[in-house]
This record gives C-alpha cells, sequence and structure tokens, in this order.
C-alpha cells in the first residue's frame, strides 16, 4: 500500500430531517493522526461526529452498523451483547 496504514473512519451525522446518518470510508495515512486530518477533510457533512480504526484481518464487517442501529431505537447499550463468546 503506498501512503502508509489503512483505516476505516466511520462517521455519524444529521439529516436534513435530524435522522442520524451512519457512514464508513477508507483512509490511508502514516499515523493516526494524519487520518484523523485525512478523515475530517473527507467528511460526508459540516457537522459531524468521527471515530477511526485501522483496518484488520480480525474485524467483523458490519458490526459499528449494527450497533448503530440498537442505539438508534433507544435501545440500553449492554457491552456483552457484543462480546466474542470466548470472553464472556
Amino acid at each position: 500500500m503506498v501512503g502508509g496504514k489503512a483505516w476505516i473512519a466511520h462517521y455519524v451525522y444529521p439529516s436534513e430531517d435530524g435522522n442520524a446518518i451512519s457512514a464508513e470510508r477508507l483512509v490511508e495515512a502514516a499515523s493516526e493522526e494524519d487520518a484523523r486530518d485525512r478523515a475530517a477533510k473527507m467528511a460526508p457533512a459540516d457537522e459531524f461526529l468521527l471515530t477511526l480504526s485501522p483496518v484488520s484481518d480480525d474485524q467483523f464487517l458490519g458490526t459499528v452498523r449494527q450497533r448503530a442501529a440498537h442505539l438508534s431505537e433507544n435501545e440500553p447499550f449492554d457491552p456483552a451483547r457484543y462480546q466474542d463468546k470466548k470472553e464472556k
């Protein structure tokens, strides 16, 4: 990979009608600070929340969106729900 390490930028931002929208983008950067700067410049809206994590073979696609969906349904967040069975 040219340009450094791969990072996943996850954005949560408001829609025009006040609902939350979730989006993800891939960012290449040498450091987390550089990745955060690049991700902020690529943001899909003027106001947003950003989480950044390095790309890993251990990731489960959709986990962030599933958590956001549960939170948006006003369900109390239960971290145990997202632990691997080995960790319980």
